[in-house]
């Protein structure tokens, strides 16, 4: 029984058993080697010299003198993985060469184990703190939220009477008390201003919340711009900036409309404001494979190249405007987060002799 019980581990060291099993000749090159081995350190056949297999501490090491110092050794091996691996070998010199078989070192395995456990136990510690973080900050941010929610609604009725109040007031000053009429008319403007701001702030405190809602339905987008350019004909006017309109198709989708408009309004302001009197406004629409590109093009002098990369962040200004304009830097970040969420594109693309916004939009297939 004795030599059929060899015989059976000796077939299972040579083929499927996951131990180190190499068999040398007499110049220590590897002649035999089961499966494991093979891939654990990543021989391609036989005629490969012992020492190579070894780390470079250990390349002077002689398998056949381990094997006649007796015991077991503990060899460096090198994976094919280029990582060393420890493995307590017991090499036996047999009339042919020597016999090289060995297992993991336990003493690495109870390392490994404690590193591995430590490690764990660092990084649930920093998830834990993490997640602590992130909670504070959501509430922070909620908090934030709601408290410009808040504001920004209960500043809209004393703003829109100012505003009211200054349309009136300018409407009955008599033709002849011009000074006055200018005093109502700035302060008809700034009351529009903070109108205007107070929208921005709540559109931000929607976005943050995660609450901006799209009302989507058929959308001709050629319908979306005329009507767009029509509210900006009279500030451009005011700064005898042209406005045209190339459009080369009228193409329809599922979108919000007034969501839309507010995101050419936004661009068109900004174009005439960074225009230059008697300069030309340009809107584009056009289709590219399956997405509609609506371009607003402006002859100013570009966007700062230092600017470019948060542009599109809140607060953000991209340089002066050309008659003194106000703005609080929130459009364009409201503007991206709306194209966002129709799983679009908001593009910029700026020169010295002026800059190109680009919306895109996906078409229905």
């Amino acid at each position: 029984m004795s030599g059929e019980h060899d015989a059976r581990l000796g077939a299972l060291l040579r083929t499927e058993f996951p131990a180190l099993y190499l068999r040398l000749d007499t110049r220590e090159q590897v002649i035999e080697s089961n499966r494991h081995t093979r891939a654990l350190l990543g021989l391609d056949g036989t005629g490969q010299p012992f020492a190579t297999l070894l780390t470079n501490f250990d390349a002077h090491r002689s398998a056949l003198a381990m094997a006649r110092a007796g015991g077991h050794q503990r060899i460096n091996f090198m994976t094919c993985a280029a990582l060393p691996i420890t493995i307590v070998c017991a090499l036996i010199e047999v009339d042919d060469g020597v016999l090289v078989v060995g297992g993991p070192d336990p003493e690495e395995q109870e390392t490994l184990r404690r590193s591995l456990m430590s490690s764990n136990q660092m990084l649930s510690n920093r998830s834990r703190e993490l997640q602590r973080a992130n909670a504070e900050l959501e509430r922070s941010n909620a908090l934030k939220s709601r408290f410009v929610g808040m504001a920004a609604h209960d500043l809209r009725s004393p703003i829109a009477a100012i505003k009211l109040a200054s349309e009136e007031l300018e409407q009955a000053i008599p033709e002849s008390a011009s000074h006055l009429r200018d005093e109502v008319e700035a302060l008809r403007r700034a009351a529009g201003f903070m109108g205007r701001i107070v929208d921005d702030f709540l559109d931000v405190a929607l976005i943050d919340a995660g609450q901006l809602e799209l009302h989507l339905e058929p959308t001709r987008l050629r319908g979306v711009i005329e009507e767009t350019l029509r509210m900006v004909q009279p500030r451009a006017r005011r700064k005898s900036v042209a406005l045209t309109f190339d459009a080369r198709s009228d193409l329809s989708l599922d979108a919000d409309a007034s969501r839309l408009q507010q995101v050419l309004m936004n661009l068109l302001n900004n174009a005439v404001d960074h225009s230059p009197c008697g300069s030309t406004v340009t809107v584009a629409l056009e289709q590219r494979q399956q997405r509609a590109l609506i371009h607003v093009r402006d002859q100013g002098q570009g966007v700062a190249p230092e600017v470019r990369d948060n542009l599109f962040s809140a607060f953000v200004h991209g340089h002066d405007k050309t008659m003194g304009e106000r703005s609080i830097g929130l459009g364009l970040a409201i503007s991206r987060r709306i194209v966002d969420a129709h799983h679009g594109d908001l593009l910029l693309d700026s020169t010295p002799a002026g800059s190109t916004f680009s919306v895109s939009l996906p078409l229905p297939r």
